[in-house]
């Protein structure tokens, strides 16, 4: 890393991007952009962007470190509300999981046999690597973006030079 950057800054916009992007990765309508792992680069791109935003030469391995950390807050987060959806929607009676189809169709969260605790915690770890790899991607996208010769001044309409 060329420039210092507070460590703790760094994982605080983490936890808090974590936070906000699991809790809407969550939301059994909202979560539809997350198929193709949108809110996971984006939320990946936003921590990034806030540790590294008055940081000048920001190299791309950095950019993905900072959101790899991002994707794995956001792995543990999302599977928490997650579980917490599932359990609430269980004990309603509504009999809907909202992991469906794509996260195994598991058939309700308080089914606790050996065999879907063990297949739970899969998932668990399954997507929270997924969400590290695409969390790394969006903030080597930031580097990338913030490396940039043109960049657009949205205050002047114009393109200034970096």
């Amino acid at each position: 890393m060329q420039a210092e950057v507070d460590l703790r800054r760094i994982l605080l916009s983490c936890a808090t991007v974590g936070l906000v992007v699991g809790i809407i990765g969550a939301i059994p309508v909202v979560r539809l952009p997350n198929l193709c792992c949108l809110w996971v680069i984006a939320g990946g791109f936003t921590c990034a962007y806030l540790s590294l935003r008055n940081t000048k030469g920001v190299e791309t391995v950095d950019g993905a470190i900072i959101g790899a950390i991002f994707g794995f807050m956001y792995g543990i987060l999302n599977q928490a509300v997650l579980f917490l959806i599932n359990t609430l929607f269980t004990l309603l009676g509504l009999g809907l999981d909202v992991r469906g189809v794509a996260f195994g169709g598991l058939s309700g969260v308080l089914d606790l046999h050996i065999g879907g605790v063990l297949w739970g915690l899969l998932l668990i770890i399954l997507t929270t690597l997924e969400s590290v790899l695409f969390g790394a991607v969006g903030g080597a996208l930031y580097a990338v973006v913030a490396n940039s010769e043109d960049i657009p001044d949205p205050r002047r309409g114009k393109i200034r030079k970096s």
